[in-house]
């Protein structure tokens, strides 16, 4: 029996309405309920139903990309957020997820209770209450694999500077680089024009990364600074 049926069965009247005042006295037990409102002689109360939806359950793509992971770390858990979204779909959304009781005491306060609807769907399927959290789940899950994944694209980003501060240094126009728009303009140049097939963890970096610009711009700042205190000879 629902506690719904059971308000009922004690012949306490329940009206559905679509929001209630924040001012209240919170009952926690639902037994302490029924003798409040049985030593009140209170015989109706009104029902909030919360609902979410679909949408709110989705693992997004935003969502992903606010957590920083890389395409190699999305490929490696793009099945498993494509089976948990599959799982969300299955969720019957017409039943809601908590009610709010509210009922008047002779007093002129509002009392409140809440409770959970018993949703199986939710269970069943093993969701948690928000998106986010499915996904910190799933890194978990696979966390010694993401690690290993970072070790490798550290140590390629690491081989992709070492071949690119050596090719610039044998461009004969970096060292006429003076200043640091011209390093910029110049680098991002010879990465689209020559040297992009083989640095392309740099150029997405670069491009695309939340700090591309500043660490492209601090890279080639450094480099060139670097082979001017050599007397621009072959440093790398």
């Amino acid at each position: 029996m629902s506690f719904i049926d059971a308000l009922i069965d004690k012949g306490i009247k329940v009206y559905n309405v679509a929001s209630i005042p924040k001012t209240s006295i919170e009952i926690e037990d639902f037994d302490e309920l029924c003798r409040i409102l049985s030593d009140f002689k209170i015989d109706h109360v009104y029902l909030v139903k919360r609902y979410i939806d679909l949408d709110s359950m989705l693992i997004t793509d935003e969502q992903i990309d606010s957590l920083g992971l890389s395409k190699d770390e999305v490929d490696l858990l793009s099945d498993e957020i494509n089976a948990y979204n599959s799982l969300c779909q299955k969720v019957d959304y017409s039943i809601p997820i908590v009610g709010e009781l509210v009922f008047t005491i002779p007093d002129e306060k509002l009392g409140f209770y809440y409770t959970d609807f018993a949703n199986d769907s939710f269970v069943e399927n093993e969701l948690f209450s928000s998106p986010i959290d499915a996904i910190k789940n799933i890194i978990e899950s696979h966390d010694g694999w993401i690690e290993e994944i970072k070790s490798h694209r550290l140590s390629q980003i690491e081989s992709e500077k070492a071949f690119l501060k050596h090719a610039l240094i044998e461009e004969d126009e970096f060292k006429y680089c003076k200043n640091k728009s011209a390093r910029y303009i110049f680098l991002m140049r010879m990465l689209d024009e020559k040297y992009g097939i083989q640095c392309p963890k740099l150029v997405s970096r670069f491009k695309k990364g939340p700090n591309g610009k500043d660490e492209a711009q601090a890279f080639v700042d450094c480099l060139w600074e670097e082979y001017k205190n050599s007397g621009f000879k072959t440093i790398y």
